[in-house]
């Protein structure tokens, strides 16, 4: 099922801003299995349960956030830590007097994002360190020596031009042995080019978990 299509989705305008979250790679939906409530993640480090998201406005202007009921276990109210920063020190500003358990609510959702985005960090950090070692692996691989294909070619019609007016067993063996150093070196090549296309293969591999389910494309240069 498509993230449009998604039975969980929200009706508009909520269902809008969330598909644009998702296709701008700040969002992805994370499935749970057969009638569970899929969840919204965010890369800053919110967690909402997709059915309850809402667009509504915050102290940091009009963002998604979560219905009013209490948040699940590994859900957050608000979609990042500044939003949830901005909450406790509204309420402070207004000199309201606080709930204590909703603050405590508040600072367990910055805890949990920080701690998400952490580990999130930590896997770019492996996925980086396994990049370098495949590039490192691709760039010790022998490199054949194709810069010596015009002299092999020189010397194999050098040979042939001298079977082809010499009759004699030494001549066709050096035409034979010209053309087998030629052969070889296009082996070299293909195997080469394989063991290459096989790195390059563990780098999309490798691309691909880290991107996961998320819409990542590059963003416009700047004006």
């Amino acid at each position: 099922m498509s993230d449009a299509q998604n039975r969980w989705m929200p009706p508009s305008p909520h269902r809008e801003r969330i598909l644009h979250e998702i296709a701008i790679g700040a969002a992805h939906i994370v499935e749970r299995g057969h009638n569970v409530p899929p969840l919204l993640a965010f890369e800053d480090g919110g967690v909402f349960e997709l059915p309850r998201v809402r667009l509504e406005e915050t102290r940091r202007g009009l963002q998604l956030t979560v219905s009013d009921e209490a948040a699940g276990a590994g859900e957050t109210r608000f979609y990042d830590v500044c939003s949830t920063v901005d909450e406790i020190l509204g309420q402070v500003g207004e000199q309201h007097a606080l709930d204590p358990a909703e603050m405590t609510a508040l600072l367990d959702d910055i805890r949990y994002m920080i701690g998400r985005m952490a580990r999130r960090s930590q896997q770019y950090v492996a996925f980086f360190e396994t990049i370098r070692a495949t590039a490192e692996q691709a760039l010790a691989l022998p490199r054949p020596d194709h810069a010596s294909a015009p002299i092999r070619l020189e010397r194999l019609r050098a040979d042939l031009d001298a079977w082809s007016t010499v009759d004699g067993e030494d001549s066709q063996e050096r035409v034979v042995a010209s053309a087998e150093h030629a052969r070889t070196l296009a082996q070299e090549l293909e195997d080469y080019l394989a063991q290459c296309r096989q790195l390059a293969i563990d780098i999309h591999n490798t691309y691909a978990e880290i991107k996961g389910g998320r819409q990542w494309q590059e963003k416009p240069a700047a004006e």
